[in-house]
């Protein structure tokens, strides 16, 4: 996906950033050349059903730790 500007944010964008320098991929690393169309915030795993593909999802430790 490309914005009106003509650039696209990847995973592996998202990963340089200071702000996520301490996250977890848990999809695997072939997933950073992915561009990301929406971002959710989801604390409950009954939201993955309604996932369609190219979503970064961001939880809490807490969440991922259960």
């Amino acid at each position: 996906m490309r914005y009106r500007n003509g650039l696209s944010l990847t995973v592996a964008d998202v990963l340089t950033k200071k702000l996520f320098s301490s996250a977890k991929l848990l999809a695997g690393a072939q997933v950073q050349i992915n561009v990301i169309k929406w971002v959710h915030i989801v604390e409950n795993m009954d939201a993955a059903k309604l996932l369609k593909g190219n979503e970064l999802i961001l939880t809490t430790i807490a969440y991922a730790l259960r």
